[in-house]
């Protein structure tokens, strides 16, 4: 299923946490899976360079499903969700610089990351509350077929969804 613009328009309308409405914007804009968006830090956020790191943080346990770390594009509505949700975040200084408090984007108020289970529970039950059949997979699907109609190659949408050839092959069967 892919979300049509119109849709994901009615489902970010429905969404009244700024947390959560930012996740789903850079899931649709960008192609993330749900772990890479639950894993997600600020570290890999480059505001000047309007890119998202995707990467793997070992340490941590956090891992893409590839193994292998990719860069993305800002998509502009993704880089403007994520400013405005920075500028709200509590800062300490670590080194000489301020930083954000706590690591990842998407947290709760203590700080404490949304977990992935919890990110595809909440889509469902606001996909039902406007009728939207969808899940929180079906965006990342949507951001491969968006990026497609407006005339990106494969292998380039290939390479930013951070797919493996097989499994590429797969999804454009």
């Amino acid at each position: 299923r892919v979300v049509e613009d119109a849709d994901f328009a009615r489902l970010i309308a429905a969404c009244a946490d700024s947390a959560y409405k930012a996740l789903l914007i850079v899931g649709y804009r960008q192609g993330l899976r749900r772990t890479e968006l639950a894993n997600l830090r600020w570290a890999a956020v480059d505001f000047d360079r309007c890119a998202l790191h995707v990467v793997n943080v070992p340490d941590a346990g956090e891992l893409t499903k590839s193994r292998k770390n990719r860069t993305i594009p800002l998509h502009p509505l993704a880089h403007a969700e994520l400013a405005a949700l920075r500028s709200n975040v509590p800062t300490i200084i670590e080194r000489g610089r301020i930083v954000p408090k706590y690591p990842h984007v998407f947290t709760w108020q203590d700080g404490q990351p949304f977990k992935p289970d919890w990110i595809t529970r909440q889509f469902a039950v606001m996909a039902a509350k406007i009728g939207l059949k969808a899940s929180i997979h079906d965006l990342r699907r949507s951001f491969s077929t968006m990026a497609q109609r407006a005339g990106v190659d494969r292998l380039t949408v290939k390479d930013l969804g951070g797919l493996t050839p097989e499994s590429f092959v797969q999804a454009v069967r």
